[in-house]
């Protein structure tokens, strides 16, 4: 949904093929695509086929090692071209099975949504109280801390908070981030999985811990909505 989570997903998964739309949120897609074919370098990995879906852009604009483009609205033929050049037969068989089905479970899906729209849930007055109690936040800090562990997911995340009017703290490892929280002085957290454990999550529970890639206007609505129930307890 925006270029940061592209990049994430190239870091962390194996494609045969990638089609990289030039305009997204957060991160371009010309620099989504520069940045991915600097970390397959960097790696030592093969490189994943990219394929740039642009409108107004002119392809001589496209970074360097882009390998083809497709003019938006996608024609249905030129799409079978690109997949014929970069997709093995085996490949294109595997696609089909996969779109075919997914086709199934999408039909299954909205039957169910439908069939669950017309059920009403009934919560007594016990029961209410109980889910007030467990929702009700802890008084916290409003201090917004970054602990990112690739430069590059740092370097995007303090942009957007920059251009937000946010002020953070910037770490960029776990023991950092430990010794930062001990102060008491954040109240919402910006990080990775990694940084977390039972030890961190126990004891600071009370936190706005996000490890979620966000677009811009999500990381505004957690940050505010955070600060928003710390005033009114």
């Amino acid at each position: 949904h925006n270029g940061l989570e592209a990049f994430e997903k190239r870091r962390t998964h194996t494609y045969n093929l990638i089609f990289m739309d030039m305009d997204l949120p957060v991160m371009q897609g010309k620099e989504v695509a520069q940045e991915i074919m600097d970390f397959e370098k960097d790696e030592h990995m093969p490189h994943v086929p990219i394929v740039a879906l642009i409108d107004n852009l002119q392809p001589s604009s496209l970074p360097h090692g882009i390998n083809a483009f497709l003019h938006k609205p996608i024609q249905a033929d030129r799409l079978q071209d690109i997949l014929n050049t970069f997709l093995s037969e085996k490949e294109r068989l595997v696609l089909d099975s996969t779109v075919e089905k997914a086709s199934h479970v999408n039909s299954y899906q909205e039957k169910k949504t439908s069939l669950s729209q017309t059920q009403t849930t009934v919560i007594t007055p016990k029961q209410e109280e109980r889910v007030i109690k467990k929702e009700t936040p802890l008084p916290t800090p409003t201090k917004i801390l970054v602990a990112k562990k690739f430069a590059l997911e740092q370097k995007i995340l303090t942009k957007i908070l920059d251009n937000l009017g946010y002020t953070y703290t910037p770490v960029n490892n776990k023991d950092d981030l430990h010794y930062a929280l001990r102060s008491n002085e954040y109240g919402i957290i910006f990080t990775d999985n990694d940084f977390l454990d039972n030890e961190l999550l126990h004891a600071f529970n009370h936190l706005s811990i996000i490890t979620a890639r966000q677009s811009k206007d999500q990381i505004k609505h957690s940050i505010e909505t955070q600060r928003a129930k710390y005033q009114t307890i």
